[in-house]
């Protein structure tokens, strides 16, 4: 707009006036116009110029980065329903809640995007694992190990006969992703009997998991520690563990790692192992070990310093004494009174190597109250 001249003047001058303004103001306008006209061809011509060279000099993205980018779009549905989880449970996890559900809110998008780049069979998945592209697999093993950490991922995952058995070769593959999904998926699967009785009908996979223990790899590590955890709740396995050459000094290594998971899954695992003598004898022969699990009892992490006092409670149990018989009438089993029994759980580890499981305690182990019925089977909740 163009404001009157000051002054009250004529009308004919001022109405010249107006138009010369006008004028003048419309010429500007031009002017502006040719020149941004002049900037968006010369911006044109450069755009043109970068396509043209980047067509013949074209950027090789990373393999690994494009991997990485890959498995976060798998990841993405599974980690919004993890944190929905913890959104629904506010009275278990109220510190994070007001914090999480606005990242649920954030994340919505890139998951109703990511849902439909995702295989969501199952069985394809599995079927996946035995491909000869390196990538295919590692992404398959990775989805079913974010899959193994739902009950109904889990049971999923076992209805397929073939599952288990692919998941185990995964344990020899030459890709170290492979490798910690493939162990990670497993060590999942078994924190249900059904699933680590299936993984137990695999030859030679509680021998697997020992050798991962010596990996240099912390997240085979902790998968090898998580999955023996489990597995050592069967007799079977626990016989098979005891059995291999350096196995309890391999766990009983693992408290000496600076990472926390690491050293709550062995604890843990050092737990379950010690719940019948044989165990016991051979945890208490690594001293190492014993005074490691002392220096555990003051760990700033809960489940951790829980754990310690589990274990270090079924390494102190003593044999249950016996009534002699002196006579016909007299009871020859064993007195009720004064036994001990090992401290054990009805539920089992479970985790993943980002620190989704970390509970702080949340489930901590049950103590068994009386030997009726024999030993009560069960394990450790994360």
């Amino acid at each position: 707009r163009v404001s009157p001249p000051p002054g009250g003047g004529g009308g004919g001058g001022d109405d010249a006036e107006l138009v010369r303004l006008k004028e003048r103001e419309i010429a500007n306008l031009k002017m502006e116009l040719r020149k941004a006209k002049e900037d968006g061809k010369s911006a044109a011509a450069q755009l043109q110029d970068a396509l043209l060279a980047a067509q013949s000099n074209p950027v090789a993205l990373d393999a690994e980065f494009r991997d990485i980018g890959r498995l976060a779009i798998i990841a993405v549905p599974h980690l919004v329903a993890h944190l929905q989880a913890v959104v629904d449970n506010q009275n278990k996890i109220r510190a994070l809640a007001p914090v999480t559900s606005v990242m649920v809110q954030a994340l919505e998008t890139a998951r109703a995007r990511s849902i439909g780049c995702i295989p969501q069979s199952v069985p394809q998945l599995v079927s996946l694992l035995v491909s000869k592209q390196v990538t295919t697999v590692r992404e398959s093993s990775f989805a079913l190990a974010l899959t193994s950490m739902s009950p109904e991922g889990r049971q999923a995952i076992l209805d397929i006969h073939q599952a288990v058995p692919h998941l185990a070769t995964l344990l020899d593959s030459p890709d170290i992703y492979s490798r910690r999904h493939g162990a990670t998926a497993l060590g999942n699967l078994a924190m249900d009997t059904s699933g680590r009785r299936t993984i137990l009908e695999t030859f030679s996979v509680v021998e697997k998991f020992v050798e991962l223990l010596g990996s240099s790899d912390l997240d085979c590590c902790r998968s090898a520690s998580l999955a023996l955890g489990n597995l050592v709740i069967e007799d079977e396995a626990r016989l098979r563990f005891l059995s291999c050459a350096s196995s309890v000094k391999s766990l009983a290594d693992q408290l000496k790692s600076a990472d926390r998971f690491l050293v709550r899954y062995a604890t843990g695992a050092i737990r379950n192992v010690a719940v019948d003598e044989k165990g016991r004898r051979a945890i208490l022969s690594q001293q190492e070990a014993v005074a490691a699990l002392k220096g555990l009892l003051a760990s700033p992490d809960q489940t951790t310093a829980k754990f310690a006092v589990s274990a270090l409670k079924n390494l102190s149990m003593t044999p249950a004494p016996y009534q002699p018989a002196s006579g016909p009438d007299k009871d020859t089993t064993r007195s009720g009174r004064n036994i001990q029994v090992p401290e054990r759980t009805e539920e089992a580890f479970w985790g993943l190597q980002v620190p989704w499981a970390d509970y702080d305690g949340l489930g901590i182990p049950k103590s068994v109250p009386s030997p009726e019925g024999g030993q009560v089977q069960g394990s450790i909740s994360l």
